[in-house]
């Protein structure tokens, strides 16, 4: 079969290392396919109850773009966000009270129009001693509220706690039983002692690559006569990410972007660079970042091909990565 090649090359002033590439399977923990969502467009409300001391307006606000900016990566789009008085129902009704904790009362579809089956908080006044103390301080409490909310909306989607995996190094343990997608991953939204630290350090939080891929596989996978691949990466922090096997090219490239942002910690930074529908794609970069990116039924040919184009604008070049959509 004649080799099909589709080349870019662009030539980026600056310097960095090549990093190794990163694990790219999926890693999760799944609460069970009976709660899955049939749709992908869900509608969300406050109950009219809720309360806060901090701003109740300002911090909903911070909910909404922080679950809407994460969980579109994975094709879940949140509309709403009114008032539960002004609607018949809604697939999520939420509750924030200055003395709960932050949890669901069910997974997944389950908790469709269910009375405050999401709770937050904006005030963790029942903290107690632990680090959770920490989202008392006004310095920390805008990124408290980001990672709760995107914690509980992993559950929301049916993600369940990592610690409670056989495989699991965190001791923060709920027992809760679930379904194990791949190995444990340490650095998922869904994992306490990942949280721990975002809180500790004040971090903004993003879902992991094994969070986006995790979703990805339960919900966009499946038996298709097309499969697709991508490579992502970032000419500031040099990190990348790929993907393969997906049913559709805005699925790989979430994956790929999302692996790559995970590893290089900052979200925004990465681009799609390479990409194959039942093929391989492969990427190379130099010294002075400068690159190349092909397309090819075989994965050396591409690796060969994406260098030559590197060579062309830059020395010292090396493939970063070589995917192909069927692995």
């Amino acid at each position: 079969m004649r080799a099909m090649i589709c080349v870019l090359i662009l030539m980026v002033h600056g310097c960095g290392s090549v990093p190794q590439k990163p694990l790219s399977h999926p890693l999760g923990y799944f609460d069970s396919y009976d709660a899955k969502w049939d749709e992908r467009i869900l509608s969300v409300c406050w109950e009219s109850d809720s309360s806060a001391r901090q701003d109740l307006a300002f911090h909903k606000t911070i909910v909404q773009e922080t679950v809407a900016s994460q969980y579109q990566r994975v094709g879940f789009y949140f509309t709403g966000w009114e008032s539960c008085d002004g609607v018949a129902s809604a697939n999520i009704r939420i509750w924030v009270d200055a003395y709960t904790w932050p949890k669901v009362n069910a997974f997944g579809r389950h908790l469709d129009n269910r009375s405050r089956g999401v709770e937050l908080t904006f005030d963790f006044l029942s903290a107690g001693t632990g680090w959770g103390t920490e989202c008392q301080k006004s310095a920390s409490v805008a990124n408290c509220i980001r990672n709760y909310a995107l914690h509980e909306f992993g559950h929301v989607l049916g993600l369940k706690h990592e610690a409670d995996r056989h495989d699991a190094t965190c001791e923060q343990k709920t027992w809760s039983p679930g379904i194990e997608i791949g190995g444990y991953d340490t650095l998922s939204i869904m994992n306490y002692c990942n949280n721990e630290v975002d809180v500790r350090a004040n971090r903004v939080p993003i879902l992991s690559y094994n969070d986006v891929a995790t979703l990805l596989e339960v919900y966009h996978k499946g038996d298709a006569s097309s499969t697709f691949a991508a490579i992502a990466w970032s000419p500031s922090t040099g990190a990348h990410g790929t993907s393969w096997h997906w049913v559709n090219q805005g699925a790989a490239d979430a994956t790929a972007l999302g692996h790559c942002e995970q590893y290089g910690n900052r979200p925004g930074d990465c681009r799609v660079m390479a990409w194959a529908q039942n093929a391989c794609a492969a990427f190379a970069v130099g010294v002075n970042q400068g690159y190349g990116w092909a397309w090819n039924n075989h994965k050396e040919e591409a690796k060969d091909s994406a260098l030559t184009y590197c060579q062309q604008t830059d020395a010292g070049c090396e493939v970063l990565a070589a995917v192909c959509s069927q692995d």
